[in-house]
């Protein structure tokens, strides 16, 4: 019979190496530096993200941005605009 408590850990180690929301949690404290190392710029890591795809997609129209970063209508449109708003990207 197995014990709970090793249950548990063994549980709790499956979670730990192959969950992807815990690892996503983890690695967005490591992005934290690097929206401080871009806000004197006026420029977030997520803005970031939708101008790196701008630039490298070329003319793509704002719906395949949004497919490739897995981002909503609103969201790109509203980071879009900001991006529009500081210069980043033309019209």
């Amino acid at each position: 019979m197995t014990e709970p408590h090793s249950t548990t850990e063994k549980m709790v180690d499956e979670i730990a190496s192959n969950c992807f929301a815990v690892r996503t949690r983890i690695a967005s404290r490591d992005i934290t530096p690097y929206d401080d190392r871009l806000r004197p710029l006026g420029l977030r890591i997520t803005q970031l993200s939708v101008l790196v795809a701008v630039m490298k997609m070329g003319d793509a129209m704002p719906s395949e941005i949004g497919d490739v970063l897995h981002l909503d209508r609103s969201t790109l449109s509203r980071t879009m605009q900001r991006l529009k708003d500081n210069g980043w990207i033309d019209e």
